[in-house]
C-alpha cells in the first residue's frame, strides 16, 4: 500500500468514477484503475463490485476510506507547514539570556530584556497565531 494509491481510492470514494479520478488527479483512466487493483492486492480482497460500468465500494471500502481520509490531511498539513517553516513563517526561537553579575552589564541586560518584551507583544499583537512560552 502506498500513497499513490491511497490518493487514487480516496478520489474514487470521492467522485465514485475511475474517469473523474483520473481528471482531478492529473493521471491517466489506466493508471487509477492499475492503482486500485495493486491497492486490491495488497489488501488481499476487492474494495468495490463492478456492475453495471459502476464501481460500488464495499462495507471494508469505507473504513479505508476514514483511514485513507486522515492520513491524507495529516500529509497535507506536513507539506504546508514544512513550506512554511522554509519560508520562515512558522517555527519557533529561542534566546537566552544569562544575567551579568556587573551593574553596568545588568543594566544592559535589563534594557535587552524590556527590548524583547515589547517587541515579543507586538509580533504577538500582529499575528494571532503565534505562541509564547518561557522557562526560567
Amino acid at each position: 500500500m502506498n500513497l499513490r494509491q491511497l490518493e487514487a481510492f480516496h478520489e474514487v470514494m470521492i467522485t465514485g468514477s475511475v474517469t473523474e479520478s483520473a481528471r482531478n488527479l492529473g493521471r491517466t483512466q489506466p493508471g487509477i484503475s492499475a492503482q486500485i487493483a495493486a491497492l486490491e492486492d495488497d489488501v488481499g480482497y476487492k474494495l468495490f463490485d463492478r456492475r453495471g460500468g459502476r464501481l460500488h465500494p464495499v462495507p471494508e471500502a469505507h473504513y479505508l476510506m476514514d483511514e485513507a481520509r486522515d492520513i491524507l490531511t495529516r500529509l497535507g498539513a506536513l507539506e504546508r507547514n514544512m513550506k512554511d517553516v522554509g519560508a520562515l513563517e512558522a517555527g519557533h526561537l529561542r534566546i537566552a539570556i544569562l544575567v551579568p553579575a556587573h551593574k553596568a552589564l545588568s543594566r544592559l541586560a535589563q534594557a535587552f530584556i524590556a527590548f524583547l518584551e515589547s517587541e515579543i507583544t507586538a509580533l504577538l499583537a500582529a499575528e494571532p497565531s503565534a505562541e509564547m512560552g518561557g522557562d526560567v
